[in-house]
């Protein structure tokens, strides 16, 4: 068995013995700050870091001495039904793949492997080698870094100017004294799913505001997409502000529609947001997407019967008929045929129209 750190964002994460047998670990528990005692990895652990890092750790491994004897030299190479690409014969580059692990070789050891996660990236790396790594920009910049534990502080329902309530989650980092700045996550997909991803913000000293979109998961109001999110934006980030852990400064991070959001709490000219970290985003609703130039784009009509109901159920994406919904008429049918009921906003996006007030 070979020894292993796990670093999200430069921070200690755990540690793991893999190889031969069954893989180790010893988590870190946000909530103290430090190491548990080793234990097996379950499947559920492995479930839970596919979904949390995107490292399979079991399969790594197993294809450990795969990998040790199958990285060298430079070009392309596969191997374990993966391919990699190299330079330099040190670095292997995943190919074909929405979050590559990268190999990092050394005299014919695998002393780690890299992966680049949207605006997250997670080391796994042999003890010793860490200033061979990403790891090293990370302690250049932060050489005497103090962490928090994470404190759930409480669920609000955070008011909106027309008296709809937003379910919002507050977490801050424990025991600091001081008014720190907010990092805000506003979401349509649940506020409590993948939480664990913005920890790390907490552990450096920010508070962390995790808010279900108006119309979502246990937020009251209308699921209008797109539609509310500047006032709702401008209007919790006021809130934020005012609390007396805050110090006034905002930023907000996220991919797709968490990243339109913070477009749209940034056209309201708020003074309180001061930084925005947005991934994979799409711009006005008319130009860009539901509508494209004006015309309604229909591969918007997955993600809109994943959102259809109040929580998040990306199953209904998955249909083999897809031929046939796009044939459905009159489209204002559509939602009804094809999922068994009425969705508003899709016949509300659906509907014929120039750009109109309700696009504006």
């Amino acid at each position: 068995m070979r020894n292993f750190d796990l670093y999200v964002s430069g921070i200690l994460y755990g540690r793991l013995r893999l190889g031969d047998g069954t893989p180790q670990i010893r988590k870190l528990d946000v909530h103290t700050g430090a190491l548990l005692d080793w234990q097996d990895l379950t499947e559920q652990d492995r479930d839970f870091y596919r979904f949390f890092v995107k490292m399979d750790f079991a399969a790594l491994g197993q294809n450990l001495s795969q990998y040790e004897t199958g990285l060298h030299g430079t070009g392309e190479v596969s191997l374990c039904g993966e391919r990699y690409t190299s330079e330099d014969g040190c670095s292997y580059l995943q190919r074909d793949v929405k979050f590559p692990n990268n190999k990092q070789m050394k005299d014919g050891r695998l002393i780690a492997v890299t992966c680049p996660a949207r605006e997250m990236v997670t080391v796994l790396v042999e003890p010793g080698a860490e200033e061979e790594t990403i790891l090293r920009l990370w302690r250049s910049t932060w050489p005497e870094e103090q962490l928090f534990p994470v404190e759930h502080a409480q669920t609000f329902p955070v008011p909106m100017r027309d008296g709809v309530h937003l379910s919002t989650n507050v977490y801050l980092p424990k025991n600091c004294s001081a008014p720190v700045p907010a990092v805000l996550v506003r979401t349509p997909y649940g506020k409590e799913d993948g939480c664990e991803i913005y920890y790390r913000y907490v552990q450096r000293g920010y508070a962390v505001v995790v808010q279900d979109v108006r119309g979502r998961n246990a937020s009251e109001g209308e699921w209008l997409p797109n539609y509310h999110e500047v006032e709702d934006g401008d209007d919790t980030l006021n809130w934020i502000a005012a609390q007396p852990w805050c110090s006034g400064r905002i930023g907000m991070v996220g991919g797709s529609y968490l990243g339109y959001v913070q477009w749209a709490a940034a056209a309201s000219g708020n003074p309180h947001l001061k930084a925005l970290i947005s991934v994979v985003c799409a711009g006005s609703a008319f130009v860009d997407l539901p509508r494209r130039g004006g015309s309604f784009t229909s591969g918007m009509l997955a993600w809109a019967f994943a959102v259809s109901q109040k929580t998040f159920h990306p199953e209904l994406m998955e249909r083999d008929d897809w031929e046939k919904v796009l044939n459905i008429r009159p489209l204002t049918d559509l939602s009804k045929k094809a999922l068994g009921y009425d969705v508003p906003f899709i016949t509300r996006w659906l509907e014929p129209s120039d750009y109109n007030d309700f696009w504006r």
